[in-house]
């Protein structure tokens, strides 16, 4: 007499982990941080290494402060931390390898300089 009718549940999308939105200044936190390891190398741009790991600081402070008042809506904490980790490392590991550069070149520097001082007929240090 009556026919039995199926229900039928549209499939429903597993819940998803993981998908916030990442905050782009944690990101470009991170990014700049790693930059030095490259600009070091590139003439005339090596001068921008020494802005970088404030640059990535400031911005790591402030992503990780965007994250937080989002209520964790928004991910990239652990890129923003690192960041901060990173420029702050770089920020005492520059002036110690441009010591040690120097260190290490001055000598050099030094005979250049009076020899171009003898050429040119003046005395040297």
């Amino acid at each position: 007499m009556f026919q039995e009718e199926k229900l039928t549940v549209p499939p429903t999308a597993p819940p998803s982990i993981g998908t916030h939105k990442i905050s782009i200044l944690a990101i470009l936190s991170f990014s700049i941080a790693l930059a030095p390891i490259i600009l070091i190398f590139i003439p005339y741009l090596n001068c921008l290494a020494f802005l970088c790991p404030l640059a990535a600081i400031i911005l790591g402070i402030i992503g990780l402060t965007q994250i937080n008042k989002s209520g964790m809506v928004q991910g990239g904490k652990g890129l923003a931390i690192a960041g901060i980790a990173i420029g702050g490392l770089w920020i005492v590991l520059i002036p110690v390898l441009l010591i040690a550069g120097l260190s290490i070149l001055g000598p050099s520097i030094t005979n250049i300089f009076n020899n171009i001082l003898q050429n040119l007929g003046t005395t040297g240090y």
